[in-house]
């Protein structure tokens, strides 16, 4: 006596898929070709989702559909070129921006105003700009040809902030005198020298250096003729 041979009802490959079971006799990816009549890639791509589906026992639904999952990879690759991976957004930064004067109150001209390895010089109405500096607590250095340098700790905020520095003239003081030889007679054209500052001997045989550093000096002479000399001086 023949068996009787129960048929279930074939309701195609995404029935299948979602009970975690390959209908009918034939292999997957053939029985579902010939229900949907689809492009083989549309079968694959299928084909693809139903492992994946029946490895994890049903506990997750993929779309089987090609062109939404195109769309998605689109839409992932796009973001990641743009940066969407970055939450934060870019980092902040601070700006400094002031004027440099001295006690007096008259604005100076070429001081350099500096921030870690960013550096300003002040234009002729003494104002500086220091951009992109990291926000937090900096030293900012300042200084300026005859002008004692100044060194404070500031604490900067994202954006603008705004700092004004005063400078204090170093004291200077004036040399003068008169270059003589051993025999007592005065020598023109004699030069006299103490660290930057420059000067001539006329024929009265006078010299005279302004604005000289304060404290222990170095003054050189020289004449044609006779043997250079030179002495440290303390200068008030």
């Amino acid at each position: 006596m023949e068996r009787a041979r129960a048929r279930l009802p074939y309701h195609g490959a995404e029935e299948g898929v979602r009970s975690g079971h390959t209908l009918g006799s034939a292999p997957p990816h053939r029985a579902h070709a010939r229900h949907t009549g689809n492009a083989p890639v549309m079968t694959l791509a299928r084909r693809a989702f139903r492992l994946l589906t029946t490895r994890r026992r049903g506990l997750m639904r993929f779309s089987t559909s090609v062109p939404t999952l195109t769309i998605a990879l689109v839409a992932s690759m796009f973001a990641a070129a743009c940066g969407g991976g970055d939450p934060d957004g870019p980092t902040a930064t601070a700006t400094v921006s002031g004027v440099v004067s001295a006690a007096a109150g008259a604005v100076i001209e070429g001081a350099s105003v500096t921030i870690g390895s960013a550096t300003s010089t002040t234009g002729t109405d003494g104002r500086f700009e220091l951009r992109n500096l990291p926000v937090g607590s900096a030293t900012i250095s300042t200084s300026a040809p005859g002008f004692d340098p100044r060194s404070e700790s500031v604490s900067l905020v994202a954006g603008v902030n705004a700092y004004d520095v005063v400078l204090t003239p170093t004291p200077t003081a004036t040399v003068s005198g008169v270059v003589t030889a051993a025999t007592g007679a005065v020598i023109a054209g004699a030069s006299v020298t103490i660290g930057t500052v420059s000067a001539t001997t006329g024929a009265d045989g006078r010299f005279e250096l302004q604005n000289v550093p304060v404290g222990s000096v170095t003054i050189s002479t020289r004449a044609p003729g006779f043997v250079p000399r030179s002495e440290s001086v303390g200068l008030i």
